[in-house]
């Protein structure tokens, strides 16, 4: 398991789709499994002080591969340091979100994705419809 505020690198994720045999295409949902996840039941103290991820040097690599959506097992998707963080510190939630338009999905339980080797399968997802909202939530699903 990657430690706190660790970079998971676009190199690292070439190299993880290439190990599981996948290709990432154009309009795919992207799931990062940095097992993040579990350290909120073994750890409190350490979930809150961040979360490993990818970080903004990624987002040329999320725009040549043309991804609609990056989600991971953390609080917010990108590698970061609470007690590290400034105003200014570059952050992925600008450069994917606001500058590329690539939705961000925090939360999510991949352990039995994992676990099973599951590396492709239809992803649906239905957010609430909300008016003046910068997220929502849903409960998404992955079809195997």
């Amino acid at each position: 398991m990657p430690g706190l505020g660790e970079v998971a690198t676009a190199e690292m994720m070439d190299g993880c789709a290439k190990a599981q045999g996948v290709d990432i295409r154009p309009g795919d949902v992207l799931l990062v499994r940095t097992g993040w996840y579990t350290v909120f039941q073994s750890d409190r103290a350490l979930w809150d002080q961040g979360q490993p991820g990818p970080d903004p040097s990624c987002t040329g690599w999320l725009k040549s591969k043309d991804v609609i959506a990056l989600g991971a097992d953390s609080a917010g998707v990108e590698a970061t340091v609470f007690a590290k963080r400034t105003l200014t510190t570059p952050r992925l939630h600008t450069t994917a979100l606001r500058d590329l338009g690539v939705y961000l999905i925090e939360h999510l339980d991949l352990e039995d994705l994992a676990r099973d080797r599951v590396y492709e399968f239809l992803f649906v997802a239905a957010p609430l419809k909300l008016t003046r909202a910068t997220g929502a939530p849903f409960a998404p699903l992955a079809l195997v």
